[in-house]
């Protein structure tokens, strides 16, 4: 049975969490109740996931009610058909990775790339509650080229992120997405990226794949990144591409959060 968080409506929970932004005080408060609902396997309430099971494990309400980054969620479900091949870059406890594999079907496949070692084992649990043998999980990074690199710890396995050997953290394999697809993995028809700075490395590492197999992507900009508008231009820009950004501006040039969308007029 639900309980009342279950229940409440998307905007207001939205509102709680930028409340826990905007008043440092309540945020104990909100962390508890996202603590709880974290622990409890239940069924998404929200959004195109709406009755899939899951089990976040981490303190984000938005995933076990299916209310995170709603217009993201529609824009990424709008461009999968069934049949497809998703990529998921950072795929953390699978949340997009279950929504995928309802949407792909039996016929298509889910490729999960997550190097954080408990985050990749609660999305393979999550694929298995909903019954998707069709998500593979791939406990890699994912970069610019193969190799390796260190996963820095942060708060919470969301924001993990590569390359400061600063902080706690552990070294994890890299690989590339055109390596990938070099080494026999299906191509992608989309390609979610959410990589917690390390979205240009990604970029350059599947050019070839962009130019060979034209994917639709969809990048999440969460971390400082100056060189995106530079990358884009010089990269994919002259594929063809159509960029544009999630509600309307510029491409993120000088730190702000923001998703950026990269659509071959083929798939359109």
């Amino acid at each position: 049975m639900p309980n009342l968080t279950d229940l409440l409506p998307p905007p207001l929970l939205r509102l709680a969490g930028r409340l826990q932004t905007r008043v440092p005080a309540l945020r104990p408060f909100f962390q508890a109740i996202a603590g709880r609902l974290a622990a409890r396997e239940g069924v998404i309430r929200h959004g195109p996931a709406a009755g899939l099971r899951f089990q976040a494990g981490v303190p984000i309400v938005g995933y076990r009610l299916g209310t995170t980054e709603p217009d993201f969620q529609a824009a990424f479900a709008a461009r999968i058909r069934p049949g497809d091949v998703v990529y998921d870059l950072g795929a953390n406890v699978g949340f997009y990775a279950v929504l995928a594999a309802r949407l792909v079907g039996p016929a298509g496949r889910v490729v999960s790339f997550e190097p954080f070692p408990e985050s990749a084992a609660r999305a393979r649990e999550n694929a298995a509650r909903n019954g998707f043998g069709h998500v593979e999980v791939v406990e890699t990074a994912v970069g610019r080229a193969p190799g390796t690199d260190w996963l820095a710890f942060s708060n919470t396995s969301v924001t993990h992120h590569l390359g400061d050997r600063s902080t706690a953290g552990l070294e994890v394999p890299v690989t590339s997405v055109d390596a990938y697809v070099a080494a026999g993995g299906p191509p992608p028809d989309v390609v979610k990226v959410d990589v917690e700075g390390a979205e240009v490395a990604v970029l350059h590492g599947m050019v070839d794949t962009l130019r060979d197999h034209r994917p639709a992507v969809l990048v999440e900009v969460h971390y400082p990144v100056y060189d995106l508008p530079e990358t884009l231009d010089a990269l994919v820009t002259p594929l063809g591409y159509r960029v544009t950004v999630l509600g309307g501006g510029p491409v993120p040039a000088g730190g702000e959060r923001g998703h950026v969308l990269l659509d071959p007029p083929e798939r359109a």
